[in-house]
């Protein structure tokens, strides 16, 4: 007798649950994991769109899991979702399943291994939002395909309803509307008008939560994305206006780029040979022209075109509606089996167990070998030296790797994760350059169980241009840092922390975590470079011009240019730059490189060169706020070279719409119209509204000339 769907759906959300839980981040993550346990901690408001849904019900989970850190609370909010979107996936399952064709054990084998993918795996151990993004994506579809099959108007208010959810979530599953779509215009002569128009009632309703970001809106909020509390910037969040840099149609180059990611995100998230044997599926589905299986596949095509205008590095999580249709897609597959095979219960369930341990043993095994050699070169040696009062969280150098936390569990101490804590202090202080740097610490303080103990290891120590001028210090090797041999000159430490910071450099799997520990790993070398002797920084820059040519990304390599910009190092930033488009960059990726190319040449003096490199950018990608930004300044620049004050000030002013929260181009406006005869008043307001907009934070030097003028300007406007 087959097993019930409940009772098999309750035990595939336990065994996800379960290995979830195992290897779940206890603490603080890199990327978004900070903002997020911090927005639902503290009631923020997030990154467009401003996750109205998460924040609201991240906040009840966490007042459920009140004996937990708020951290580690958030982060088994998403394993909860996921493994609750590896549940409904099984009841998708089953309803999709023709009488004879797969087994139970099939089917659930199937969900597991989509539970099992390393994306979904990855996201369910750490504060993220494709967890919940899975959740309603699935939910939706199995609705949808219900009203399909039985053509009940609650089962098509419900899918509308859900497919509304989805818009007030990552957009990534909102995508689940064409199969509502689709299966409308299949039952367009049996719907009715009064059912079309509840079912329309019920998409909208949802969106009332964006609600939530009106009546949340204060910008004393340790997060707040929103600019302002009107329509206007209601609209600007869901719209999510400022990720449009990123949208562009892509070139040729582009698709072959973004198609050989596809099948290698692919092969890296069920194991290599899979996801091919979804192929046979996908054939008879085309071949019987299902419509159950347009409903289930035509969203994923929707998803993959939409990422594929969607130029960022990280699109993995993007991708959930196309896991889904590989697993569903999979299961159909199976079903193809002889009849005499699908009859055996033996060779069912060695078919469901491999279709679950496949997924699991390649995530663990394969698509963490860097993790493995992280875990074998430096895990047991740091965990061995960290001191009672802190520890060295292995897991923060890259996504989600269960192998370091099934090989190093037991020696696992939450107290301070030092990694993920600083790096999510580096993120959340760059993004937010004009909050209060103090109070984000005290906030994460509070997410983290106050492990962090941020006062006492913030220091000013000094930190690269664009950051703010208090930042969190490298204290895992650093004088008086919490791990390595406290007995080791400084030398030895820094020595030890730049070999051991060169050798991740290409550790992580995925382009996301490899970039974020790229630049996080480069400034800090930078900041304890500036205390080294010449042999030290010498050979830590020949590791680096190793390191970064074996990594061969063009982001990667415009990133070690970056570093080398800073240092005062132009012609070695050059080169990179060389490197970089060598390196067979998309479009966007070219973009991105020339905008760096220019700020050498302006370091430089070169502004000729600067702004044709600027131009170059634009013709890229003419909506790039950066390069039209950084091309205003260039005219700023020479314009006040000729003492022309008027082109100037236009620049200037132009500055003010490109990036509104930036106060330095108020201080520029303030500065020519001290220039300017009979321009006082127009000075004096322009110096205040760059103390206004967060001048003081970012530009102490700069707010200390604005405070003496309009001290100045106040008395002088006062004369008779």
């Amino acid at each position: 007798m087959p097993p019930k769907r409940t009772t098999v759906a309750w035990a595939i959300a336990g065994a996800a649950l379960l290995v979830y839980g195992i290897t779940c981040c206890r603490t603080v993550f890199i990327g978004d994991s900070g903002e997020l346990s911090l927005i639902v901690d503290t009631g923020g408001i997030a990154h467009p769109p401003g996750y109205p849904l998460y924040t609201i019900v991240g906040f009840l989970w966490l007042k459920l899991l009140w004996f937990l850190t708020p951290a580690f609370a958030a982060n088994l909010f998403s394993a909860a979702a996921t493994a609750a979107a590896a549940a409904v996936l099984y009841f998708l399952l089953a309803r999709t399943t023709e009488e004879g064709t797969a087994s139970p054990w099939i089917n659930a084998g199937v969900a597991l291994s989509f539970a099992f993918s390393r994306p979904l795996w990855g996201s369910a151990t750490n504060a993220e939002v494709y967890g919940l993004s899975a959740l309603l994506y699935v939910a939706a579809l199995l609705f949808v395909v219900r009203y399909y099959q039985e053509n009940r108007p609650a089962a098509l208010i419900s899918a509308a309803f859900f497919c509304g959810l989805t818009l007030t979530h990552h957009f990534s599953s909102s995508v689940v509307a064409l199969s509502l779509l689709v299966a409308l215009w299949l039952k367009r002569k049996d719907i009715s008008g009064r059912v079309l128009a509840a079912a329309v009632a019920a998409f909208l309703v949802p969106l009332t939560l964006y609600g939530y970001l009106l009546l949340r809106f204060d910008p004393s909020l340790p997060i707040n994305w929103m600019t302002e509390r009107s329509l206007t910037g209601l609209w600007r969040m869901f719209t999510a206006d400022i990720y449009r840099q990123f949208i562009a149609v892509p070139t040729l180059g582009d698709i072959g780029l973004y198609g050989s990611r596809l099948i290698g995100l692919l092969a890296m998230a069920f194991g290599p040979g899979l996801a091919l044997l979804a192929l046979p599926g996908a054939a008879e589905g085309v071949y019987r022209k299902s419509p159950v299986a347009a409903l289930i596949v035509l969203p994923a095509i929707a998803n993959v075109v939409m990422v594929s205008l969607y130029h960022i590095p990280d699109f993995d999580g993007y991708l959930i509606p196309l896991f889904v249709a590989v697993v569903f897609l999979l299961r159909q597959s199976a079903a193809l089996m002889p009849s005499r095979w699908r009859q055996r219960p033996g060779t069912t369930a060695t078919i469901a167990a491999a279709l679950t341990v496949i997924p699991m043993v390649f995530n663990v095994a394969a698509c963490n070998l860097g993790g493995l050699r992280l875990a074998e070169r430096y895990g047991r040696d740091l965990l061995d030296s960290a001191p009672e009062e802190g520890t060295v969280v292995l897991k923060s150098d890259n996504g989600s790797h269960p192998a370091l936390y099934l090989r190093y569990g037991e020696r696992y101490r939450p107290d301070l994760d030092v990694y993920a804590t600083n790096s999510t202090l580096v993120r959340l202080t760059h993004r937010y350059g004009g909050g209060d740097y103090g109070r984000i610490v005290d906030s994460l303080d509070r997410v983290t169980g106050r492990v962090f103990r941020g006062a006492e290891y913030i220091i000013n120590q000094g930190t690269p241009p664009g950051y703010p001028d208090r930042g969190p210090v490298g204290f895992l090797y650093g004088p008086g840092g919490v791990a390595g041999d406290r007995t080791a000159s400084f030398e030895q430490r820094l020595e030890h922390f730049i070999r051991d910071s060169l050798d991740r450099i290409d550790l992580g799997h995925d382009l996301k975590v490899r970039q974020v520990c790229l630049e996080y790993r480069l400034w800090e070398i930078d900041r304890l470079m500036r205390r080294a002797d010449q042999a030290t920084v010498s050979g830590a820059i020949d590791r680096l011009r190793v390191r970064g040519k074996q990594i061969g990304d063009p982001h990667t390599c415009l990133a070690v240019s970056q570093f080398f910009r800073m240092r005062g190092a132009t012609d070695e930033a050059l080169a990179w730059v060389e490197i970089a488009f060598a390196a067979h960059p998309g479009s966007l990726a070219r973009r991105d490189i020339n905008i760096g190319l220019a700020s050498i040449r302006r370091q430089r003096g070169e502004l000729p060169e600067a702004t044709a490199a600027l131009e170059a950018a634009l013709r890229l990608d003419p909506s790039s706020t950066a390069a039209r930004y950084n091309l205003n300044l260039l005219k700023v620049e020479s314009a006040l070279t000729r003492n022309d004050y008027p082109a100037a000030l236009e620049a200037s002013i132009e500055l003010t719409r490109l990036e509104p929260d930036n106060p330095l181009p108020y201080f520029n406006i303030g500065v020519i119209h001290d220039r300017l005869p009979g321009s006082q008043q127009k000075a004096l307001e322009a110096y205040r509204e760059f103390l206004r907009r967060g001048g003081n934070e970012q530009y102490p030097e700069a707010a200390r000339r604005a405070r003496e003028r309009i001290e100045l300007l106040t008395f002088e406007l006062k004369r008779p």
